[in-house]
Formats: structure tokens, C-alpha cells, sequence
């Protein structure tokens, strides 16, 4: 059995550490000394590690208590996910040394800008998907198209670059997947209930401050969620008109937008879903 002191020297972690995470019940000791004193054993120690993995792959506390506490998750599997963002984030951070090295070897007119590589976006998306598959089953669509999502990205860059400014700035959103999907039940519970709302306000003006209030807090909760709001979608409407042109494509995404705003409207109100794209507008007019 080791006691706090001892605990400390072998890992590093500080005195007050080791007390906070028994404060919290993150890692309790296995007993309590006659004298007082916090006695660690084999357990506790194998708790420990898992628990600093978990931090050196940067989950929050709350989150490694929430998985050490699940019985039914495979750790192991959650642990292969993060391993591999993790190596994600490391070539990411190699391909830039090795960039900075050009430029220092060979002087700033021989720099050269790998914009977008298919090959690391497919990666951190087969990454996303199997995070989703083992934190919260729920959260995972078995119909999404891996394929279709891909060739989308392949066929319309012009698309992904004018709402996240770069394709490898895409690339950056879709790491950060994992940590923001973490909140994704609380954000989308805030989304509805504000949908709702505006279903309900379609008597007030788009312009009213009520109104645009609600606008500004869904366009927040969007970033949250997607990490873009409303005006990078918005790059997109000229980049449409031009695409729209073709009979074909027009006539799809008339139909898709029929069937998206008719199950909106049945959720949260005849016409709110109209009622909420005409605030939206003004929404970023305003913001111009």
C-alpha cells in the first residue's frame, strides 16, 4: 500500500492532486490508516493509470470519471480511438516541421502549400466515426455514406473552402469532432427548444430584438456544434446559384429541401421553418 507522499514521487502528480481526485470520487483510496492517512494499492494504482492516459490524451476529468464509471464502454476500444487522434495530430504537427525546414533550407520563395490531402480527411473521418460507435451509440447514424460524404468533398472543394476558408482548415474542424460531439445532446436539447420558439413567435417581426436574440444564441450553439455559424454558410449561396444552374442538380435540391423543411415544420410548427431562414437573413445582413 502506498500512502499520498508516495503516490506523489512515483508519478509526479502534486499532493493536492491526489487529494482532489479523491474529493471528487475520480480515485479513492482503498483505505483510510487509523491515523488518517490515504493508502493506495494495486487497484488504485491500475485506476491511476488509466486515469492519466485519459489526461495525457486531453479528456476532461468529468469525462474520464463518466468513462471509468461506465461499465458497459470498451475502454480499450476508447483508448485505440484516442491513440489514433493522437497520431493524427502528430503527422499533422510533422508535415508542418517539415514545411518550416524548406523554408529554412531553402528560402521563403521556394515555399509550397499542401492545401488539401483526401487522404488525411478520410482518416480523421474513420476516426470520428468509430469515436461515435464507442462513446454514445445513440449519437451514431448507421445510414451515414462514408463514400458519398467523400466524393461530395471531392467533387465541390470550391464548397468546403468558402465555408471553412482552406480544405486543410476543414480538415482542422473535423479533429476537433470528438471534443465538441461530447456536448452534442446538451446543444442540440438548446437548439430545439429555441426552434420551438421561434415556431411559436412567427406573429413578431424577424426584426424584433426577441427575435434576434434567439437568431445570435442558435448561430452560437451552430459553432459549437459544427464549429461554423451562419456566415460561413451563407459563402455558399453564390457558389449554389452557379451549381443550380444544371436542371438535374436543381430539381434535388428542391426535393431535399421540401423533405427537410416539412420535417422541421411537423417538429416545430407549420411555416417555421420559412419563418426562421427569413430571420436568419436578416440576422446577417445586420451582422454585414
Amino acid at each position: 500500500m502506498k500512502t499520498v507522499n508516495e503516490l506523489s514521487k512515483i508519478t509526479g502528480l502534486s499532493k493536492r492532486t491526489i487529494r482532489y481526485y479523491d474529493q471528487i470520487n475520480l480515485l479513492k483510496p482503498e483505505v483510510i490508516s487509523e491515523s488518517g492517512y490515504r493508502l493506495y494499492g494495486n487497484k488504485s494504482l491500475e485506476i491511476l493509470q488509466q486515469i492519466l492516459i485519459f489526461r495525457e490524451l486531453n479528456v476532461p476529468l468529468e469525462d474520464i470519471k463518466e468513462i471509468l464509471d461506465n461499465k458497459q464502454l470498451d475502454k480499450l476500444q476508447l483508448l485505440k480511438s484516442h491513440k489514433q487522434l493522437l497520431i493524427l495530430k502528430r503527422d499533422h504537427l510533422n508535415d508542418v516541421i517539415s514545411l518550416v525546414d524548406k523554408i529554412i533550407n531553402n528560402g521563403d520563395d521556394k515555399m509550397s502549400f499542401e492545401e488539401f490531402n483526401i487522404s488525411k480527411i478520410e482518416q480523421t473521418m474513420k476516426h470520428n466515426s468509430e469515436f461515435l460507435k464507442n462513446y454514445d451509440k445513440s449519437l451514431y447514424n448507421k445510414d451515414f455514406d462514408y463514400e458519398k460524404t467523400i466524393n461530395y468533398i471531392r467533387e465541390n472543394p470550391e464548397i468546403i473552402k468558402l465555408m471553412y476558408g482552406s480544405l486543410e482548415n476543414y480538415n482542422e474542424t473535423l479533429k476537433t469532432t470528438p471534443e465538441r460531439i461530447k456536448n452534442y445532446k446538451n446543444i442540440k436539447s438548446q437548439m430545439d427548444e429555441i426552434d420551438r420558439e421561434l415556431g411559436k413567435s412567427q406573429d413578431k417581426d424577424i426584426s424584433s430584438p426577441e427575435i434576434q436574440s434567439l437568431i445570435g444564441r442558435l448561430d452560437e450553439l451552430m459553432v459549437e456544434m459544427c464549429g461554423i455559424g451562419f456566415k460561413q454558410i451563407a459563402k455558399t449561396r453564390e457558389y449554389n446559384k452557379e451549381v443550380l444552374k444544371d436542371p438535374q442538380k436543381l430539381e434535388k435540391h428542391k426535393k431535399d429541401l421540401e423533405s427537410i423543411s416539412k420535417v422541421f415544420n411537423n417538429e416545430f410548427g407549420k411555416g417555421a421553418y420559412e419563418f426562421m431562414h427569413k430571420a436568419i437573413n436578416y440576422y446577417l445582413k445586420s451582422q454585414a
